[in-house]
């Protein structure tokens, strides 16, 4: 799966790869809020299905590396992609979310996560 630095790459097949929906399940997507933190942009996005017969969710949480960040910024997303890939699983799921997606890229030292 591709990684994506804006929202506006954001699209509907990448949105189904992202929550492992069935291609062509998702009707629309709407960007509901963005904002930036120090490190990245963040977004939530509502989703709306045409069968939402998984239980897929119907709102996500992203956030992607701020395109501006500065380099030694750059390991604070990386360590946080690692604590969903690695701590996150192993704590109580009724005191923690859903993470779908969370990845980083060394050679373009980018970084997205989906909860």
């Amino acid at each position: 799966m591709n990684l994506i630095k804006s929202f506006r790459e954001i699209s509907v097949n990448w949105l189904e790869d992202v929550v492992k929906a069935d291609r062509g399940s998702i009707e629309s997507l709407k960007i509901v809020k963005e904002w930036e933190t120090p490190v990245s942009q963040v977004a939530l996005i509502s989703i709306d299905y045409r069968h939402n017969e998984k239980g897929n969710p119907s709102s996500l949480f992203l956030k992607v590396t701020k395109t501006d960040l500065q380099n030694e910024l750059i390991g604070i997303g990386k360590r946080e992609v690692v604590f969903y890939d690695t701590v996150l699983p192993m704590l109580a799921k009724r005191c923690s979310p859903h993470c779908y997606y969370a990845t980083f890229d060394d050679k373009e030292n980018i970084f997205n996560i989906a909860l």
